[in-house]
């Protein structure tokens, strides 16, 4: 019994040793920040095995079976398509979502563009007015329906604008 006392006693000696405590100065100056875990922004699956994250406004694709990380698009790529098609530019990545494997769903305030990110180009852009609200994206039927005041409209990839209620 008493042998098993000191060895107890030694190795938690050891392991007290090996421990060393953080002091006020290195949360402050941020020294241990290597320990944070990396996160990635905007993470959205494009298919079953390949994911997409933002990372300095750009969209990295990344295959979830073997390392290694490829640039998709960047902003500056995309506010390059928006001048050929008279849109806003944007100042910061707009959230995003896939339509299929090479359809990219942008969604900047009151614009909704589709580009293709194989042909870097834009597919279609549903621009809503000011006032929309509620908006929500129909990718089957290249639409978005939203309200404004208490109607509810549609617009269609064509530039076509429908009031659907009028009470």
């Amino acid at each position: 019994m008493r042998k098993l006392f000191f060895l107890f006693l030694i190795v938690s000696q050891v392991v007290v040793a090996q421990q060393k405590q953080m002091t006020l100065e290195d949360a402050i100056l941020g020294r241990y920040m290597g320990l944070n875990p990396e996160t990635l922004n905007g993470l959205s699956w494009k298919n079953e095995n390949t994911f997409t994250y933002l990372k300095n406004d750009t969209l990295w694709l990344e295959t979830a079976k073997k390392e290694g990380k490829t640039p998709l698009i960047s902003r500056d790529e995309i506010n390059a398509l928006l001048k050929s098609s008279s849109a806003t530019e944007l100042r910061n990545f707009p959230s995003y979502s896939w339509l299929n494997n090479s359809e990219l769903l942008l969604q900047n305030s009151s614009t909704f563009l589709v580009i293709d990110t194989e042909k870097k180009e834009v597919v279609y852009t549903i621009v809503l007015p000011q006032e929309a609200e509620n908006a929500v994206f129909n990718k089957s039927r290249k639409f978005v329906s939203y309200t404004k005041g208490d109607n509810l409209f549609v617009s269609f990839a064509n530039g076509k604008q429908t009031q659907i209620t009028s009470d």
